[in-house]
């Protein structure tokens, strides 16, 4: 089995479309996946977000997926230079839901945690961080019910 897993495009539609490049370049793949942080922190969120859904087999998402729909909480007694850079995350989270389309901010709220072997052919796991992590999201079908879970929604 021949499997493309990448991650980390982070908005870079300039890199992610030489990366997709070279996958359509690679001969008889049996799965394209990606693996997460599609789209906080780079110029061109909505691009990506939509470049990604259209080439892959199958998504998870990642940490800084899940921070555009549910940014860092600021916490007042950490550290200065933390609590800069959860400003600054949280800025650019803003920032990015505002740039991109309705349709890219929703297929990344429906991104699973994590693929348990259908991605890979049932020969696998893929998710962004480890399998205990976001293992209610797994359970609860994604980012989107686990922030409905937040809010005090009952999700089946």
């Amino acid at each position: 089995m021949r499997v493309v897993v990448f991650s980390d495009v982070h908005g870079n539609l300039t890199a992610l479309e030489a990366v997709l490049a070279d996958i359509e370049r690679q001969p008889a793949l049996d799965a394209v996946v990606f693996a997460g942080d599609a789209c906080l922190f780079g110029p061109r969120p909505g691009a990506c977000a939509q470049r990604i859904q259209e080439s892959v087999t199958a998504a998870v998402y990642g940490n800084t997926d899940e921070w555009i729909d549910r940014p860092l909480p600021l916490d007042e007694a950490a550290p200065a230079a933390t609590q800069e850079r959860v400003r600054f995350i949280q800025a650019m989270a803003t920032w990015t839901q505002a740039e991109m389309d309705p349709a890219g901010l929703q297929w990344l709220r429906a991104l699973p945690f994590a693929h348990l072997g259908e991605a890979l052919a049932e020969q696998g796991h893929l998710s962004f961080g480890g399998p205990i992590e976001g293992a209610e999201e797994v359970e609860q079908g994604g980012l989107a019910a686990a922030a409905r879970a937040d809010e005090g929604e009952e999700v089946s």
